[in-house]
Parts: C-alpha cells; sequence; structure tokens
C-alpha cells in the first residue's frame, strides 16, 4: 500500500581476484546467485533537511545458496528501525535501531565505525579489512553511524547498532561582515551513538571489570557528542564532534566532517 512494501530481488553475480604482482598465485573465482526480500515501511514527514515526524523500518534477508565449491554460503537477516518525534518548530527527537546476522559457510562481515560519506576518514588500522577471503570483498558491508570511532572499530558476522538525536535549529540566518557571505538554516543535534560487531555470541561481553575493579566498556562502543548541518553551495555538509566513553572516561574530541542528509 502506500506505506508499506515488499520487494523481492535477485543477482547473479561472477567475482574473481588475481595477484597482478605474483602470477603464479591462482586465481580466486567465484559464482554466486543472491535472491533477497524487504519488508518496508515509511510514513516520515520531511522537514527542512531530515524526517521530523513518522515511522521506519525495513527487515530483509539475503540469501547465497551451496551451489558447489566455487560458491559462497549464507543466510543473512538485516533490521532497521527509526521512529521520529516532532517536539516544535524545527525541532525533533529521532531514535533508531539496527542490527544484523549472518550465518553459514561463509557469512558476511560487517565492519562497525565512523559515518557515511566521511571527507577526512580513517581506518581503525592501515590495512584494508577485508582480509583473504574473496568474499568480502563482494559482501561486506559498513555499519555508520558510530561517530567518534574509525573505519572498523569492530568488524564481526554480527552487529548491533542505537542512534539518538535531538535535533534543532541554531542559526536561522548567518550574515559575515567580514565576507560577503550569508547562510541560513543552520542547524544542530546532540547525538549519543553505541554499538557493538562481534562473531562469536558466546564470547561476546559489552560491559567488564578492569584490573583496577572499575565498570568499563569492553565490545561495547560508546560515543556522545553534538553536531551542525548546512547546506553549502547545494551540498548538505555535516560537522560533527565525538567523545568515546567507557563509562568512567572520556576520550579526547574526534571531529568529523562528511557529506549528506541524516535519515
Amino acid at each position: 500500500n502506500k506505506f508499506r512494501r515488499l520487494n523481492a530481488g535477485l543477482s547473479l553475480m561472477s567475482i574473481s581476484r588475481e595477484n597482478l604482482d605474483d602470477e603464479s598465485e591462482s586465481i580466486q573465482r567465484k559464482y554466486l546467485v543472491v535472491p533477497s526480500f524487504t519488508l518496508s515501511f515509511d510514513n516520515a514527514l520531511y522537514g527542512y533537511i531530515y524526517p521530523e515526524k513518522g515511522t521506519r523500518y525495513y527487515l530483509t534477508t539475503l540469501i547465497s545458496p551451496n551451489l558447489g565449491r566455487e560458491s559462497s554460503e549464507f543466510f543473512s537477516v538485516l533490521g532497521d528501525f527509526r521512529k521520529y518525534f516532532k517536539l516544535g518548530e524545527n525541532y525533533s527527537f529521532a531514535v533508531r535501531f539496527n542490527g544484523g546476522a549472518s550465518f553459514g559457510r561463509n557469512p558476511q562481515k560487517f565492519y562497525l565505525g565512523g559515518i557515511d560519506n566521511w571527507i577526512n576518514w580513517q581506518f581503525e588500522n592501515s590495512n584494508i579489512p577485508f582480509g583473504e577471503s574473496i568474499d568480502n570483498y563482494a559482501f561486506a558491508s559498513l555499519v555508520t553511524p558510530l561517530r567518534g570511532y574509525n573505519f572498523n572499530a569492530r568488524e564481526g558476522s554480527k552487529f548491533v547498532l542505537a542512534n539518538m538525536e535531538l535535533r534543532f535549529p541554531i542559526f536561522k540566518y548567518l550574515i559575515l561582515g567580514a565576507l560577503p557571505l550569508g547562510f541560513q538554516n543552520i542547524m544542530g543535534c546532540f547525538f549519543l551513538d553505541a554499538g557493538s560487531a562481534w562473531n562469536d555470541t558466546k564470547s561476546l561481553q559489552f560491559i567488564s571489570r578492569n584490573n583496577a575493579g572499575k565498570t568499563t566498556t569492553k565490545d561495547l562502543l560508546i560515543a556522545p557528542g553534538f553536531g551542525s548541518r548546512i547546506v553549502f553551495l547545494g551540498f548538505p555538509v555535516r560537522f560533527d564532534v565525538a567523545w568515546r566513553y567507557d563509562l568512567h572516561s572520556f576520550s579526547d574530541p574526534i571531529y568529523m566532517f562528511s557529506l549528506g542528509l541524516d535519515y
């Protein structure tokens, strides 16, 4: 109907990888058939640059059946729920819960951390976090936003992520005297991001005690912060400042510039 949809898709894929520096290394190749099904709902009403009222959610399943030695085999379930509360003119509160799990011989990998279209981006380490498996190149998925943390802060075949934002206007109009520039509708937000990604659920520990006996986070990543939003030269620009928090101390601030709209 108008707000609810059921989508079905089928992907036929051939992926390969070869080492151009070592011709003696054999070429990796796989052939994949990946059906997908998604149930979604969306009745959100937009304000200036983001939704201010309504609900959004989707539930997606991906299947890669075993078609022989040269195929992958996994089953993934992904879900996303978002709720928007309008508090006043251009004031709103948004909450989002996102999670997923992948099972099978070659489960999907999820890489938690960062924000979409991050300009001054950083990986948690200098290596591209895709390992030796060719499957990771085809099905690796970034899980964002987890501001205050680098891309690949956590990785695994399962993940959860929660985001809360209070959104409000900062300036309706801002005219700079020294420069012939004017800005309008500069928006701001206070946020709290928290999430984790893992492989073995039995060994998962969100909270633990350190050597000093203090309660601290272990596999759970938490980052509060604030940000501003503006449309500059036709591009939606985001600036965020976040602090990593382990339940008893905060890190130095992490500054993040990115392009795009909040959803």
